[in-house]
């Protein structure tokens, strides 16, 4: 049923068949007794919120106002203190010019590194050490290409010649402490 020109409405398409009366000590509008309860409690809720919104917001602007104001000037400075005890031992000072030059040492044990090339281009090489002598490393050419070792003493980069393995170099060392 569509109300007409003299029926009021309320919210979302609701409406009260009967007129509203006014009551006479209030001068705030209708009655909201007439309402339904159902209406009547969304209508008291809205009111709710839209106050506890007013409080949040009148808080806020309460403790923003707090704040600190501007500082008073710098005052004088106060005397000195009395002074500290003494500190620790500062740090070291330069180095110092350098002393005479002392006796020369003993002779330590006589040894001795040498470093055979053995080109291995026309035919089979095989470096090796002198009998006083022990084979440290050896390798294979230019990419180092690893050797292969025949004896303590002896290494060789294999039986056929090759020109990717070429030098043979190896590294032999010698001591002349006696076991």
């Amino acid at each position: 049923m569509e109300p007409g020109p003299d029926v009021p409405r309320y919210g979302r398409g609701f409406s009260i068949d009967t007129p509203t009366e006014f009551s006479k000590n209030s001068q705030a509008g209708p009655d909201i007794t007439n309402m339904p309860d159902e209406r009547l409690m969304t209508h008291l809720r809205s009111h709710a919120r839209s106050v506890r919104l007013l409080a949040v917001l009148l808080s806020c602007l309460l403790v923003a106002a707090c704040g600190q104001g501007e500082p008073g000037p710098k005052g004088d400075a106060g005397p000195p203190g009395p002074q500290g005890p003494k500190g620790d031992t500062g740090a070291t000072g330069a180095v110092g010019p350098a002393g005479p030059q002392g006796a020369p040492g003993a002779p330590g044990p006589a040894s001795a590194i040498r470093i055979l090339q053995m080109n291995c281009i026309a035919s089979t090489c095989v470096a090796e050490c002198n009998s006083n002598e022990v084979l440290v490393t050896a390798y294979c050419g230019p990419t180092r290409n690893a050797a292969n070792f025949l004896t303590e003493r002896s290494a060789s980069c294999g039986v056929i010649p090759n020109a990717a393995n070429s030098p043979l170099v190896a590294v032999c060392a010698a001591s002349s402490a006696s076991r």
